[in-house]
């Protein structure tokens, strides 16, 4: 059984055997419901490849350019986001993935590798390239970001 406290309202939230138990924001109580495996679809195997090879491609990365990505997050944190809620490194890197892939559409992300971006010319070889690109947001110094992929 894994249920633990949920703060700030102390209440339980968690799954045992065939239950979950959870709460909602606007009320205080909790409420416990039969857990259903949900039944497997093609959108479900492509999104899981998508982000199997996502986060296969981002451990390829060089550190020069993970750097720049942290430094774009920072960068994108303070200039656009609330002090409470903040992009993380991956988070950017995912986000500018999906818009390569709506920019091009020959793009598959179940299967691109650093190679393929680098033979092809994407623009995310550097993160100054993805933000001319229109893939991210700009923000201040961005043409600093100029570490390559690979």
């Amino acid at each position: 059984m894994k249920v633990s406290l949920s703060f700030p309202f102390l209440t339980l939230k968690g799954k045992r055997g065939k239950s979950v138990y959870y709460h909602t924001k606007n009320s205080y109580c909790v409420t416990m419901r039969e857990y259903v495996i949900p039944e497997p679809t093609i959108n479900n195997t492509n999104f899981a490849n998508k982000s199997a090879n996502i986060g296969a491609f981002y451990k390829q990365v060089s550190p020069g350019y993970l750097y720049d990505l942290a430094t774009y997050a920072r960068s994108y944190n303070l200039e656009y986001m609330d002090p409470n809620c903040y992009y993380q490194t991956y988070s950017i890197y995912v986000r500018m993935m999906y818009a390569l892939a709506r920019l091009v559409t020959t793009v598959d992300l179940s299967t691109i590798t650093p190679a393929q971006v680098v033979t092809e010319a994407l623009p995310i070889i550097t993160v100054a390239q993805a933000i001319d690109a229109g893939l991210l947001p700009k923000v201040p110094d961005y043409e600093y970001l100029d570490h390559t992929l690979i």
